[in-house]
């Protein structure tokens, strides 16, 4: 650590960083910035970081002054070092500058944020607010020009951007593709796409939260709720095995409308500042009310928690444990593993597995795209793993024994189950006598002995690992649909007879 002196306060800052970075991390003192993030390299073309930097110097004599810089410097490309003086807030010249940048900013920025998806959180709102002049002295027409879709997933709103570039950093840093470029020159100059090519990737969505103003937009939360009505809770995405930390966003007053968007959540060991679109887009699909199983059903028609309870007792006691396998999900909380695999094993029945997909019979939970998707699907196949799910046999040699080997079956689906029509089928044309546990409905919930209704991604509370190892816990960030419990508390009524 090293100290200077910002605003006449002594702070100890990290030498390793630039000013504007090491000042930002203690919390007391802040810098502005548009252009700066962690993650991209320095351009310093926002200007808005300018501060004034000196230092205490000796003359002949051995008095000591304070020497400064004539001009101003920007803070995300000066390096740290001891003794600096500072000058932020506590400066008259670069307050002033502030001031005339943002009235810059502003010039051909359009006064849409009543319209604006990004208002609310919008970082130029803040800093006109913080150190604009709250007037325009602009009397001329100002710039003009058409939003344009430059992907299924992205809108350009020109008339917003401020140039920053921060856009065209990401990609050129993460993606080693550069989609997106400058055009033209001085007030003309816009980012465009290339003539006939579009964005394409799985992780065009970061340049939504990188973009300090609204000038790219999600399609899929477009004009859909002010920021300001949301309820944002940490929670983890359940799209693979990488166990990216993110927000969901949902409307407390209307939670008819489920989950409204998914954004990133820093965690520097595991996903940084980003996560991928697959997580970040799927929500509405893996949320969708109409697809929710929300009662129990026996054989496709609806019946009772305690009906549908006492029907899996009678498949469980009709069989021989050894006739009677089991497929457990690895997108359930090792809680909800522990507590399923327990029960069976005190049944008698040996035959527990989660294997479903080609990485986790293989054990690879290897980044697929050397970002952040790992080429394994499930959330928690290492939770699994911990909670002994594991048996002889995979889901598609089980399958393939129904009907001669098993003769019945409790399955517990998700998305890949869901979407494995080989596997589906396999359980339908053999199995005499199957419990299944699902959140959405599908073929198998309607032709099952007895389908029980379970929490879904959002509402499940629990201990997940990731692919390296590391175990995360999360509570629920949304509240159940129609009352949906997690598997544990399911496995918890079928042990004790408890009436919800």
């Amino acid at each position: 650590m090293t100290d200077i002196i910002i605003d006449d306060e002594t702070v100890s800052v990290d030498e390793k960083k630039n000013l504007l970075q090491a000042v930002n991390e203690t919390g007391r003192h802040f810098i502005p910035h548009f252009c700066f993030h962690p993650t991209l390299k320095v351009s310093g073309s926002c200007r808005m970081c300018l501060v004034e930097i000196g230092s205490i110097v000796k003359d002949p004599s051995g008095a000591e002054s304070i020497r400064m810089v004539p001009k101003l410097q920007p803070a995300c490309n000066t390096a740290v070092r001891e003794g600096l003086i500072v000058r932020n807030e506590k400066s008259d010249k670069v307050r002033e500058f502030r001031k005339s940048l943002i009235e810059l900013y502003l010039t051909n920025h359009p006064l849409d944020c009543p319209v604006c998806d990004k208002s609310g959180e919008c970082t130029l709102q803040d800093y006109a607010y913080e150190y604009g002049a709250g007037k325009t002295r602009y009397t001329f027409p100002k710039r003009r020009a058409q939003k344009k879709k430059i992907s299924e997933k992205i809108i350009r709103e020109q008339n917003r951007c401020i140039h920053c570039g921060r856009c065209q950093q990401y990609f050129e840093t993460y993606t080693g593709d550069t989609p997106y470029f400058r055009t033209n020159r001085g007030g003309k100059m816009e980012f465009d796409i290339f003539p006939g090519h579009e964005w394409s990737g799985n992780y065009q969505g970061n340049t939504i939260d990188l973009c300090p103003v609204g000038a790219l937009t999600a399609v899929d939360f477009r004009f859909k709720r002010r920021v300001w009505f949301l309820d944002r809770k940490e929670y983890l995405c359940l799209g693979c095995a990488n166990g990216c930390n993110i927000h969901i966003h949902t409307d407390s007053k209307r939670p008819v409308d489920g989950i409204m968007r998914v954004t990133p959540r820093r965690n520097d060991k595991i996903n940084g500042f980003f996560m991928c679109d697959e997580g970040r887009f799927s929500h509405p699909k893996t949320a969708a009310p109409l697809k929710r199983l929300t009662t129990p059903l026996i054989r496709g028609s609806e019946t009772t928690f305690d009906a549908a309870l006492a029907e899996c007792d009678r498949v469980l006691n009709a069989h021989a444990p050894e006739r009677i396998a089991a497929l457990v999900s690895a997108y359930a909380s090792v809680e909800d593993l522990v507590a399923m695999k327990n029960d069976l094993t005190e049944r008698g029945i040996k035959d527990i597995d989660y294997r479903i997909t080609d990485a986790q019979i293989s054990g690879n939970t290897d980044t697929g795209d050397a970002f952040l998707l790992s080429v394994d699907r499930h959330p928690n196949s290492l939770g699994a793993v911990e909670a002994e799910c594991r048996g002889s046999v995979t889901a598609r040699d089980m399958a393939s024994r129904l009907g001669t080997t098993y003769a019945a079956a409790v399955i517990v689906t998700d998305p890949i189950v869901d979407a494995d029509e080989a596997l589906i089928n396999a359980l339908l044309a053999k199995a005499s006598d199957l419990i299944v546990f699902a959140a959405h409905e599908s073929r198998l919930t309607h032709a099952a002995a007895a389908a029980l209704p379970i929490a879904a991604f959002g509402e499940i509370e629990g201990t997940f690992i990731n692919r390296t190892g590391i175990p995360q816990f999360v509570t629920r960030a949304v509240t159940p649909a129609h009352e949906a419990p997690q598997i544990k508390d399911l496995v918890h009524r079928m042990e004790r007879r408890l009436a919800f």
